[in-house]
């Protein structure tokens, strides 16, 4: 069963996952809940794995974009990075499998 790594809203926010876990990310989901365009850069362990890649902001409805079925590995004292162009305005959810 999967299970939140990490959730919140997004300005600039270096999520690390705590020693001694690892980690399996299954699926990133972000929602625009801004009515302007907005863009953000995510990277695992310092490679980029998305760069600016534009979210369309809502005009009648949130914008959400959904990266399912990913399963990238986070070894022990890695980090996934999150950063947003402007304001408080992605909410993003990160789920897979912790590793105790």
């Amino acid at each position: 069963m999967y299970s939140k790594i990490a959730h919140g809203l997004a300005t600039e926010e270096e999520i690390v996952i705590p020693i001694p876990t690892a980690c399996v990310v299954k699926s990133l989901t972000f929602t625009n809940k801004s009515y302007w365009n907005r863009s953000i850069d995510i990277k695992f362990a310092d490679t980029y794995f998305l760069y600016k890649y534009q979210i369309s902001g809502y005009r009648l409805f949130e914008n959400t974009v959904i990266i399912p079925a990913l399963d990238h590995i986070i070894h022990d004292g890695e980090s996934i990075t999150i950063k947003v162009s402007d304001d408080n305005s992605i909410e993003y959810l990160i789920s897979g499998e912790i590793f105790d």
